[in-house]
C-alpha cells in the first residue's frame, strides 16, 4: 500500500477527514478487483476447458485415455491451485500490515492532494499521481502505480465524501487505466485462445483415431 514516511509539512484544516480499518475480507474481496474480472473469467474457462476435453479424452477409452485423465486432472489442479495460492497469498499480505498497523488509516481529503496517516507516519498522495478506483459493495480503494494508496470502508463515508473520492482520479489517468486493461484482456485471449485451439485438436483427433 506504498511506504509511510514522517511528514514535517505544515497542513491546514482538511476538506474531510475519513477513519477506517479494513478487515481481511474487505481487503481480499478489493485487491481481487484488480484482476479484471474479464480476465479471471477466462482463465477459468480455460481451466473448465482443460477439464471437458479431459474428460472426453478418458471417456473415449483407447490410446488417449490416458492423456485424458492427465489433462483432467491437470485442469482441475490448475484451478485448485490458482484459488488456494491467490487466497493464502492476500491472507498474508493482510497479515503483515495488521502486524506494521497498515490496516486502520486516517484520511485527511485537501483539494489536491491526500495525506494519509497511521502509526508509522504519514503520507501526502496527490491526486493527479493515482492511477485507478476500484469498489466492490463495501470498500473503495485509491491505486497509486500498481498499489493501494487508500482503503476506505463505505460506510465510514457520506455520499457527498464518496462522490468527492471517485473524482480524485484525472480523467488522463482513467483513460490510461482502462487502455491497459483492454490490452490485458486481449493478451489473456489470444493466449487461452491458442490453448483452447490445441487442446480442441487433439480432443478430435483422439475421437476419430
Amino acid at each position: 500500500m506504498g511506504s509511510i514516511q514522517k511528514v514535517t509539512k505544515e497542513y491546514g484544516k482538511p476538506l474531510f477527514e475519513i477513519r477506517s480499518t479494513i478487515n481481511k475480507e474487505e481487503y481480499k474481496k478489493l485487491s481481487r478487483s484488480t484482476l479484471d474480472e474479464s480476465i479471471s473469467r477466462a482463465q477459468y474457462s480455460m481451466y473448465a476447458l482443460f477439464a471437458v476435453a479431459g474428460g472426453i479424452l478418458l471417456l473415449s477409452g483407447g490410446t488417449f485415455s490416458n492423456l485424458g485423465t492427465m489433462i483432467l486432472v491437470c485442469g482441475l489442479g490448475m484451478a485448485i491451485m490458482s484459488y488456494v495460492n491467490s487466497e493464502q497469498k492476500l491472507g498474508q499480505i493482510y497479515d503483515s500490515q495488521v502486524k506494521s498497523g497498515e490496516n486502520v488509516n486516517r484520511y485527511l481529503f485537501y483539494k489536491d492532494y491526500m495525506l494519509k496517516k497511521n502509526k508509522n507516519g504519514s503520507k501526502e498522495i496527490a491526486y493527479k499521481d493515482m492511477t485507478q478506483l476500484l469498489e466492490t459493495g463495501d470498500t473503495i480503494g485509491l491505486m497509486e502505480m500498481k498499489c493501494f494508496a487508500a482503503m476506505i470502508g463505505k460506510e465510514n463515508c457520506s455520499q457527498d465524501q464518496l462522490q468527492f473520492i471517485r473524482e480524485t482520479i484525472p480523467a488522463e489517468n482513467r483513460r490510461q487505466a482502462e487502455e491497459e486493461r483492454i490490452r490485458n484482456r486481449r493478451s489473456v485471449r489470444i493466449r487461452n485462445g491458442v490453448i483452447a485451439a490445441a487442446i480442441a485438436l487433439i480432443t478430435v483427433l483422439a475421437i476419430l483415431l
